[in-house]
């Protein structure tokens, strides 16, 4: 027998009155405010969760130069339970495997591509990469037609993420758009897109600044593909969109829920009926939460935010290893992320319920108020032009600085943690293949990874 539900008078008996509740009220850096005693959500309010309860992909990140460490780390990651493989590909001011037929070919030795899906993040880099999924197929007997992929094509994402674009942006896009066009019907599922705010969160956005991010780039890729005579409900089955999640639970259960909302109001904007559905939704632990020192409290970092994911309602989660701020990980941190989500699957059922947050007043609140705000800086962001010129001019870049600069002040009066361990060796993470390539008028602020944790990195331990 339950006991009966505690009336909000007592609870707020039991907090001091609204003096209290006023106390344990926070307004977010997107100036969103929680309540603490926020009523249940309605039970007309719109299910944000998956589609289906056949729980998410589990998708581990290979981002090396070595093909032969590669293929060790793949071949462990499938054994553990893996079910598809992310390889990040070397862009120009950017790391990764290199973006060769060998390279790539040498690391998938060996891996099923019939049943592991192989999804490569190539960023503007996508028409070689295409070359090599296409030789790898023939090579193999497999037929496109009838494969499961992700190739991930993001030339804005390159933009941000290094500052520069090999082809230029305008070329970039125009390409993006005859490449996705000739490859719908005969890839049919294969995702040739990815709007990916995951990036922009690593650079210190906001909850309704990287949903912003990822929903103005989807549209900019969007317009292009109106451009070639492809309508919306055709694309949407293609596109994946990226966001993070992060060590505030409930912000980034609300954030990926917000992000199923933006997607279905943009599908009803135009006209493209219940397609948004077919998007895919990919969550990543952040990068910005991992310290390089005292590594071991990312374990616990990123077990919260694999949950934040799974419960979010994530298509596919990526949990990066525990010590990514070091470079290259081993086998043992490898397994550790793996394992993670595996057992919110399997032991917990995470994966039987569709959408785990659409009865509480405070998810369901903050849900709505994301949407809401991300909404309004998307506008923003159209005003300007569209992603592509938004980024050009700065105005993206310029609001998350404000917004780092705000969370920074923060950090200064709070800390992070009073144990640094500064006597801890620390590894340099991988650095760029190369620099970022010179294009007059194509040149745009990069947005580096800004690490939460960054002055751990200097600063003496509290005494």
């Amino acid at each position: 027998m339950t006991a009966p539900a505690t009336p909000r008078d007592d609870w707020l008996r039991l907090i001091g009155g609204e003096a209290g509740l006023a106390a344990l009220r926070t307004v977010t850096l997107d100036g969103i405010g929680l309540d603490p005693l926020a009523p249940p959500a309605p039970g007309t309010a719109p299910r944000a969760g998956r589609a289906d309860a056949k729980g998410w992909d589990l998708r581990p990140l290979h981002a090396g130069a070595d093909p032969a460490q590669m293929r060790a780390a793949v071949a462990e990651d499938i054994a553990g339970g893996a079910t598809s493989i992310a390889i990040k590909l070397a862009t120009p001011g950017d790391f990764g495997l290199a973006p060769r037929y060998d390279a790539i070919t040498a690391t998938l030795e060996g891996v099923d591509i019939g049943r592991t899906e192989i999804s490569l993040l190539p960023g503007d880099q996508y028409f070689g990469a295409a070359q090599v999924l296409m030789a790898l197929w023939e090579r193999t007997g497999q037929h496109p037609a009838s494969l499961r992929a992700s190739l991930n094509a993001d030339p804005l994402g390159t933009l941000a993420r290094t500052g520069a674009l090999e082809a230029g942006l305008w070329p970039s896009l125009e390409l993006l758009g005859q490449f996705v066009s000739a490859n719908m019907l005969p890839w049919p599922d294969v995702r040739l897109l990815l709007a990916d705010g995951a990036l922009y969160h690593d650079a210190g956005a906001s909850e309704a600044q990287e949903l912003a991010a990822m929903l103005a780039t989807a549209v900019e890729y969007l317009r292009v593909l109106d451009f070639e005579g492809i309508a919306a409900d055709e694309v949407f089955p293609h596109l994946t969109v990226g966001l993070a999640a992060d060590v505030d639970l409930f912000a980034s259960i609300a954030k990926l829920r917000a992000a199923r909302l933006l997607l279905a109001r943009l599908a009803e904007t135009l006209k493209a009926g219940d397609a948004a559905g077919r998007i895919r939704l990919h969550a990543t632990t952040s990068q910005r939460m991992l310290t390089a020192r005292a590594v071991h409290t990312n374990a616990l970092r990123n077990s919260i935010a694999a949950l934040g994911a799974c419960l979010g309602g994530a298509d596919i989660v990526t949990v990066l290893p525990h010590t990514w701020a070091l470079g290259q990980p081993d086998a043992a941190a490898r397994r550790l992320a793996r394992n993670t989500p595996v057992l919110m699957a399997l032991e917990c059922g995470l994966a039987h319920v569709l959408d785990p947050g659409s009865g509480s007043g405070h998810i369901a609140a903050l849900t709505e108020a994301l949407a809401r705000r991300a909404w309004e800086l998307f506008q923003d962001i159209e005003e300007a032009g569209g992603m592509a010129r938004a980024l050009l001019s700065g105005k993206v870049q310029d609001g998350i600085a404000e917004t780092v600069a705000r969370r920074q002040k923060d950090l200064a009066v709070t800390g992070v943690t009073a144990f640094a361990g500064v006597d801890e060796p620390v590894t340099a993470p991988p650095h760029p293949v190369a620099a970022p390539i010179e294009r007059a008028g194509t040149r745009v602020p990069a947005l580096p990874v800004r690490r939460l944790t960054a002055h751990l990195e200097t600063k003496e331990p509290a005494s």
